[in-house]
């Protein structure tokens, strides 16, 4: 005999609802979970990328410091102090050929023989890629950012000797411990390197527009020629956080720290593809 009740409750609409809802669930939780495990892993390769940019450089990104400036005005007698503060700003980007090139408007060497009618220049920081290593870093002023400029949007340059040593900034990445030193040929006797004094974690809590960076490593870096003695610290996917240096043969020194670090909502990047 059959039991009417059984035969019932198996072909009832509502449980057969019910039992289609629990399967709806399972399924949407587990379409849910999967997708947020595969979100979770796009994001690594970006993190894994972090360090291929070791200088955000975006039009509009913009760097300022505060800090001191000690002079001698010409034709005065003493020595003077001002507190200023001083900003660089990335206006324009163009790679070719390996080459990163970013016009600044405004750098802390502006601040070297000072005076009150001084106004921010314009310089080329150059990021040379390598396959065998961590990319160059070059900064040029003066004239020759112009003229380096020029030849980076001239789509027939080779791009030969774009850079000179003496203009070589660092080498990444950086350890401590490890001489940073400008490439040289035959031709160029070796220029003076770049010692990594020490490095160790980098206290960002000052500096408006870090708080995106993870686990923040500062290096201090330090060289010292005939005519210049400079020291200056480096983060990682942020730049560089403070400058000092002092210029021989006049009274003219620095001392700048980052305040505050503003990046472009929208990355707007002139790319030269050959």
């Amino acid at each position: 005999m059959i039991d009417s009740r059984a035969s019932r409750t198996g072909t009832d609409p509502e449980a057969l609802c019910r039992a289609l809802l629990r399967v709806f669930l399972v399924v949407a939780l587990a379409v849910a979970f999967f997708q947020r495990l595969a979100d979770a892993q796009t994001v690594k390769p970006e993190s894994a990328d972090l360090p291929r940019a070791p200088i955000p450089l975006e039009v509009g990104g913009a760097w300022t410091y505060v800090g001191e400036v000690w002079w001698i005005p010409r034709y005065r007698p003493g020595i003077y102090r001002e507190h200023v503060t001083w900003t660089s700003e990335v206006t324009a980007v163009k790679r070719r050929r390996g080459w990163t090139a970013a016009m600044l408007e405004g750098h802390p060497y502006d601040l070297l023989g000072f005076d009150r009618g001084r106004e921010r220049g314009t310089y080329v920081l150059l990021l040379r890629g390598r396959k065998d290593a961590g990319p160059r870093v070059f900064l040029i002023g003066g004239q020759r950012a112009w003229d380096v400029w020029r030849r980076v949007q001239d789509r027939e340059d080779t791009l030969d000797g774009l850079a000179l040593p003496e203009e070589f900034v660092l080498e990444l990445p950086l350890r401590g411990g490890k001489p940073s030193c400008p490439p040289t040929t035959p031709e160029v006797p070796a220029s003076p390197c770049w010692s990594v004094v020490n490095e160790g974690p980098a206290d960002l809590r000052a500096v408006r527009g870090s708080e995106e960076i993870p686990d923040p490593v500062l290096y201090r870096v330090s060289r010292r020629t005939s005519s210049q003695h400079a020291v200056w610290t480096f983060v990682p996917r942020l730049g560089f956080t403070s400058f000092a240096f002092g210029q021989g043969g006049e009274v003219s020194a620095v001392e700048l720290q980052l305040v505050d670090y503003h990046a472009p909502s929208a990355i707007r990047e002139t790319a030269l593809d050959d």
